[in-house]
């Protein structure tokens, strides 16, 4: 479990994991997530991205098990509530009421990625760039450092995944 999934879990007793840490760290197929979902279930739904070949070619079919319950049954959207929100016992350690809602987790970079939406100078906003929003990259600095970048388009390469390894604190 990533840690944004694991203070979540902490705060909400609701082990459902974020579609952010899922289809990010976990090689969840995200687009198999969004193919079951409907106009009025729009956010929480069982996992349904796994791929049990690709758990298994890599040795660790035990994963598989269970629905997946060792690394996720249920994913949900960034913020979508969980669970009751914050149980009795994270509710008085935080000094916040039980009950406080608590949100599906977001990675701290796709977090601090929203940082391109805020970052746009006036100046280019009154250019003629096709949209200002899409000729910006912030580096987020936390866990780790990435450089996040927002773009219009999807681009899949058919056949391949994106490998990814940041530099830790």
């Amino acid at each position: 479990m990533d840690l944004s999934d694991w203070l979540t879990y902490r705060a909400s007793g609701d082990d459902t994991r974020s579609l952010c840490t899922v289809v990010c760290k976990w090689a969840y197929l995200g687009h198999a997530h969004m193919e079951q979902m409907t106009n009025k279930d729009s956010a929480a739904n069982a996992a349904c991205g796994w791929d049990d070949v690709f758990w298994q070619e890599v040795g660790l079919e035990d994963l598989v098990e269970g629905n997946y319950a060792k690394i996720g049954r249920s994913v949900a959207f960034p913020g979508h509530p969980l669970g009751s929100g914050l149980t009795a016992t994270t509710a008085k350690e935080l000094g916040l009421l039980e009950g406080t809602p608590v949100g599906a987790a977001l990675i701290d970079a796709h977090a601090g990625g929203v940082g391109v939406m805020e970052g746009v100078p006036q100046r280019l906003e009154t250019t003629d760039f096709d949209d200002p929003l899409c000729t910006r990259m912030v580096l987020v600095s936390g866990t780790s450092t990435c450089h996040m970048a927002v773009s219009k388009r999807k681009i899949f390469i058919p056949g391949h995944h994106l490998q990814t390894q940041s530099q830790e604190g």
